[in-house]
């Protein structure tokens, strides 16, 4: 239910525990007032994990990645930095890395979305505070020791915004989950009528709070009252992307600009049109970041007329600004690979520092590959691919409107020649990385998204949406339900000599000589799921990947083997591979699945990832590469079957 229409509900109960004391709430809704008649006691605290970190003790070791930022604050005379690579220390003059924290090596597997810094109740020395995405919040010493609270339920450990308050606590926003409150001992909901609020974005104090949310606006608690801002009482957009709290007011930054309040009332629009990501009140000016524009300074006086500044260039300084920083007179923007200082007597950016270009691009792997020359070929799910030697320095990028969200990379029969699935088309990789061929549903495919593909004796085979095409000698054709595939959304290819299996979001089907011998489902079969994503052949049997089911083993003679500890897994699209040491599945949310073959037993391995989102696995030379959602690890086999 929307917040604008529980608000309208009769005899709502309101709590407020971040203060502890008891209090009648006013409820206002802009033109809808509802009192609430009961006055709360003090909720009960929620169970909390509270532990110091370690440094993992199995042998994965991260690829190197360009750093990623999103959030920074200046904590101890140096700038920090956080974000999807975890967490930096940086020199605030220099820019030279201090320290560095790694996600799934020092610091838990999760992004970092949001930093504090704050002395939690009657602590000697302040701490950095820095929210996570599904690990709850970190609280790290100026030496270095780091320490999580991590709720035990689940929907309280996914942060988005860290607020420190006055009386020595901080408020934590949530993803799905409102707000709550840490005073370093204990964790409690912060408002009973926000449990099940998107919060994006936080600012103010206890006594006079702003709460930005996904799509339902900006809240305003103050006085008892809490107040609903959406399009209608002037936000250009309800997504709030940003707030800044000033000594004239306090700033909502959405994708379509900036609205200004004051005294609990919308006031006017600065900024008009631009996506206003991050904000931040310096002296007389209001400085918006945009993903495009660079930084739009605007001045907060008394004039009414709107302020058109020109897009910037990179000489100017920084775009794509995601977060601002403050230290004495200076102000520092960071974008996603860079940080700029800017003095308060000069309008000039200057760069503070710039992200190594070594490694990968990207940290959202979608495919992986390693090509006979020892080349990793590693693609991504938003970006094109790139090709990193065995340094790891990047030695082919490819990016364009073709090579862009990448599915599957695999050695074609042409010698030297790659194949890569995109969601655009099919494209042919030369030895030296050019693109030599690129066809799409114009070619004759059924349809341009290619999800899988697999190489029989005489024809290359497409897995898409809307079935299979079959490139051979004679040209391309296409085969789907009405010749009995058993479901036209294809996600996934098994082949072996004249056989083919090919994976549905409806079930399994086996072709013989390119026609459909055979079909599984829940209904006439012992699958556990409908939903095929990832086919490994397995010591003459195939392990069938279901997203939902876990894996399921197909013996040579049409039997099938359950493994009921993995019931309700979700296998990730094409995430899976065996080798004669163990089998290796990606999971969508519990990390790397691994199958010892001498014991016939499952066990899942999240320690060392940098997310336990597993969305690609490639094998080379004895060394297991692990693709997730934010980074990309390896290690040798044995590694993981020792253990």
């Amino acid at each position: 239910m929307g917040l604008r229409k529980r608000l309208g509900l009769a005899a709502a109960l309101l709590a407020l525990a971040a203060i502890g004391l008891g209090v009648a709430v006013w409820v206002q809704a802009r033109g809808s007032f509802q009192r609430a008649a009961t006055e709360w006691s003090e909720q009960d605290s929620l169970s909390v994990i509270v532990r110091p970190l370690r440094p993992p003790s199995l042998g994965i070791q991260a690829v190197p990645t360009q750093s990623i930022y999103s959030s920074a604050v200046v904590f101890d005379g140096d700038l920090w930095l956080g974000g999807r690579g975890g967490l930096e220390r940086r020199d605030l003059n220099s820019g030279d890395l201090v320290a560095r924290w790694r996600p799934g090596v020092e610091l838990p597997a999760a992004p970092i979305t949001g930093l504090a810094v704050a002395r939690l109740g009657g602590a000697s020395e302040a701490r950095l505070l820095a929210a996570t995405a599904g690990e709850g919040l970190l609280s790290v010493s100026a030496a270095g020791d780091i320490f999580q609270i991590l709720p035990e339920e689940v929907a309280l450990a996914d942060l988005t915004a860290v607020l420190p308050m006055s009386t020595g606590g901080v408020l934590l926003g949530t993803e799905r989950a409102g707000l709550i409150a840490w005073d370093g001992e204990t964790l409690r909901r912060a408002h009973g009528l926000l449990t099940d609020q998107e919060v994006t974005a936080l600012a103010g104090d206890e006594g006079d709070l702003w709460i930005g949310t996904l799509n339902e606006g900006v809240l305003h608690l103050a006085g008892g009252s809490l107040s609903l801002f959406a399009e209608a009482e002037g936000l250009a957009d309800r997504r709030v992307l940003s707030l800044a709290a000033g000594p004239e007011g306090v700033y909502v930054g959405t994708p379509l600009g900036v609205a200004a309040f004051r005294d609990d009332a919308f006031e006017r629009t600065l900024a008009a049109g631009f996506f206003a990501a991050a904000l931040h009140v310096s002296g007389a000016a209001l400085l918006v970041g945009t993903s495009d524009e660079g930084v739009v300074e605007v001045p907060l006086n008394q004039q009414r007329r709107p302020l058109s500044p020109g897009p910037r260039t990179v000489a100017d300084g920084p775009h794509d600004v995601r977060a601002f920083a403050a230290s004495g007179g200076s102000v520092l923007a960071v974008t996603l690979t860079a940080a700029y200082a800017r003095e308060a007597d000069d309008s000039a950016w200057r760069p503070l520092l710039m992200t190594a270009s070594m490694g990968l691009r990207d940290r959202n792997v979608s495919a992986l590959y390693v090509d006979s020359s020892s080349r990793l070929w590693v693609g991504y799910f938003d970006r094109g691919l790139d090709v990193l030697d065995s340094t790891f320095e990047r030695i082919i990028e490819v990016e364009s409107d073709q090579v862009f969200c990448v599915n599957r990379i695999k050695a074609a029969p042409d010698e030297g020649t790659t194949a890569v699935a995109t969601a655009n088309g099919l494209a042919y990789f030369d030895a030296n990385g050019k693109v030599r061929q690129f066809l799409t549903k114009e070619d004759g495919l059924i349809a341009s998204h290619v999800t899988d593909l697999a190489f029989t004796a005489d024809a290359t085979v497409l897995a898409t949406p809307a079935g299979l095409t079959f490139i051979d000698g004679s040209g391309a054709h296409s085969l789907y339900a009405f010749h009995g595939l058993v479901n036209n959304h294809v996600y996934s290819l098994g082949a072996a000599a004249d056989r083919l299996l090919a994976g549905t979001l409806g079930g399994l089907s086996i072709l013989e000589g390119g026609r459909v011998t055979d079909s599984f489902t829940t209904a006439n079969s012992a699958l556990a799921h409908n939903w095929v994503s990832a086919i490994s052949s397995f010591e003459g049997d195939w392990l069938i990947g279901l997203y939902g089911g876990g894996v399921m083993r197909l013996t040579s003679k049409g039997e099938w083997i359950t493994y009921p500890e993995l019931s309700g897994v979700e296998i990730n699209p094409n995430a899976m591979i065996s080798t004669s040491v163990g089998v290796y599945a990606g999971t969508l949310d519990r990390g790397l699945l691994v199958l010892e073959p001498s014991t016939e037993t499952w066990r899942f391995v999240t320690e060392g990832l940098p997310s336990k989102n597993v969305t690609a696995l490639a094998l080379g030379n004895d060394v297991l590469y692990v693709g997730t959602d934010n980074g990309l690890t390896r290690t040798n086999e044995l590694e993981l079957t020792r253990k």
